[in-house]
């Protein structure tokens, strides 16, 4: 395995990583500034074409960018930064990187990642779990290559979230656990141990908001019973933010996938604990029993059987869906790096 500075400092220009033979990683870091890139973006482009013709394809995922797309022809897959991506993109992902490198054996893959280089950890470690299952033995050595970035990026310190969605995709793709094909329905959020705390929490679907609670003060046990027929089905983010004075600030958040999870027809309350939960599981200042439940059933709570799902058109500014807005000139990447 080789890895190679394309230009300038590592901590500013983008770096090739050399994960496999004919698996790379195109990354820079969140600290390196936009010039770096550029001049940088410029000569991994010569040096690919150089090394190896036209058998590199790039998939990019993080945000879109036109030099991306000029220079290398890049393939935009991305998601926003610190999040798990869709499920089913992962299992396309593994689909495409398997078909491009099957096709000639001098094919190699490229994944282009701008800042956090979880995301590419992430896509590693879900074809890791695929190229286990649908390839033969002589990729036992790829296997552990990819591991080892996988665990470097995401191990001990790395967001349970995305851990919880490495683990969705293999066990689906292992036969572990069969796929829910039916939505869910949310009846209520309950949060313990967080005392004194003033709470609200958001839910969304696909990236897209569809519930938001009204602040509440937590005593040692804080329940939000949603009053109307919220239906979720596939990737869902529930965030919770703590209000202090006139500022909101994101305290925890977690991803869950319907289609993993076994809902009897009586429901079942899915239990998330401290260690479970994005940006405090290692917070110490936080207490270590806060525990986190989501009552779910496959019906709507009855009182809310008729009740309309109840719009947040107002809260679209707070969505993701600017996401696939080109980065670059006229475009800073800060306005989206920390949506809540």
């Amino acid at each position: 395995n080789s890895r190679m500075v394309v230009r300038g400092p590592v901590e500013e220009g983008l770096t090739l990583h050399y994960v496999t033979p004919r698996i790379i990683v195109l990354c820079s870091p969140d600290e390196g500034t936009e010039k770096a890139y550029v001049a940088s973006l410029k000569t991994a482009a010569l040096t690919l074409k150089t090394k190896h013709f036209e058998h590199y394809k790039v998939w990019n995922v993080s945000r879109p960018r036109n030099d991306l797309s000029r220079c290398l022809a890049a393939e935009n897959v991305g998601w926003p930064a610190r999040l798990a991506p869709p499920l089913d993109r992962l299992c396309a992902l593994c689909k495409q990187f398997e078909q491009w490198l099957t096709t000639s054996s001098n094919n190699v893959v490229v994944i282009h990642c701008k800042g956090n280089t979880s995301r590419a950890a992430i896509v590693l470690a879900a074809f890791m779990h695929y190229n286990a299952i649908c390839s033969n033995d002589e990729f036992v050595e790829d296997r552990f290559d990819m591991k080892r970035f996988a665990e470097k990026h995401i191990g001990a310190n790395g967001q349970p979230s995305h851990k919880r969605y490495i683990t969705y995709f293999s066990s689906l793709l292992s036969g572990k656990i069969r796929v829910n094909p039916a939505p869910i329905y949310l009846h209520r959020i309950t949060v313990s141990h967080l005392l004194g705390r003033v709470l609200s929490f958001k839910v969304y679907e696909r990236l897209l908001p569809v519930y938001e609670t009204a602040p509440s003060t937590s005593k040692d046990v804080l329940r939000f019973d949603v009053e109307h027929e919220l239906r979720l089905r596939g990737d869902v983010l529930i965030k919770c933010h703590q209000l202090i004075g006139d500022e909101r600030a994101l305290l925890f958040c977690c991803q869950i996938n319907t289609c993993a999870l076994d809902v009897p027809a009586k429901g079942k309350t899915l239990v998330l604990h401290k260690e479970e939960l994005d940006h405090i599981f290692a917070d110490s200042s936080v207490d270590n029993r806060v525990v986190l439940e989501l009552m779910i059933g496959q019906e709507p709570p009855k009182s809310a059987a008729a009740a309309a799902r109840r719009s947040l058109e107002d809260s679209r500014s707070n969505s993701y869906e600017d996401f696939d807005k080109h980065e670059g000139k006229g475009c800073s990447p800060g306005n989206f790096s920390h949506l809540d």
